[in-house]
């Protein structure tokens, strides 16, 4: 269960990431306020040793909060010299295309994480296989969860694997279930009938 103190914090997250995906912001130099990023080919692969990746004020960010920031995300490759001065600039590039992200909607309707309700609206598209490790952005590659569950994912050994349907199914960590028993969060099944199931219990 989370803390109270834990909940606002979460809640301020998903109030701030759902107004930067209105596109309603205004803009600066042609682009919408966003976070931005500098990291290592080596640290988005989350290769051991490679360099904690850092923000436009300096503070370091692991790598694993990287690459879950970099789920979906826009992408822009910048080649620098040994010293880090910029060589080339390429194209900014979306992780997740509007036709995928519609049909994430119609299939896992919100978080797909068990137990959650949160709705499309509250959530990012996450990669099954990173498109750092090879993932391809693809319908069968991505699942939808809210902040607080996409944080799980990836920083509390939760896993997913695509099931024979095409539904994601979520294998806990050991420290959870020690023989990682897959789970499904069956809210959504209700909603996809016309009904609203009861708020299911929160869930780490």
């Amino acid at each position: 269960m989370r803390s109270a103190a834990r909940r606002r914090a979460d809640a301020l997250v998903d109030l701030v990431s759902r107004s930067l995906r209105s596109g309603e912001l205004p803009r600066a130099r042609g682009t919408r306020p966003h976070l931005t990023v500098t990291a290592s080919l080596e640290t988005l692969m989350g290769l051991p040793g490679a360099p904690a990746a850092r923000t436009t004020w300096g503070g370091p960010l692991s790598g694993e909060a990287l690459r879950r920031i970099a789920c979906d995300c826009g992408v822009t490759r910048v080649l620098t010299d040994p010293a880090g001065v910029p060589l080339d600039v390429g194209r900014e590039q979306r992780s997740v295309t509007p036709g995928i992200w519609a049909a994430l909607v119609v299939r896992d309707v919100g978080c797909c994480f068990p137990g959650c309700t949160r709705p499309a609206e509250w959530c990012d598209a996450h990669h099954l296989v990173h498109w750092a490790d090879g993932g391809v952005t693809s319908l069968l590659n991505c699942a939808l969860l809210c902040g607080h569950h996409h944080r799980a994912v990836h920083h509390r050994g939760w896993d997913i694997a695509m099931a024979a349907d095409g539904r994601p199914e979520f294998l806990p960590p050991p420290w959870v279930d020690p023989q990682r028993q897959p789970r499904r969060n069956t809210y959504w099944d209700s909603v996809r009938g016309g009904r609203r199931g009861p708020p299911a219990a929160d869930h780490p």
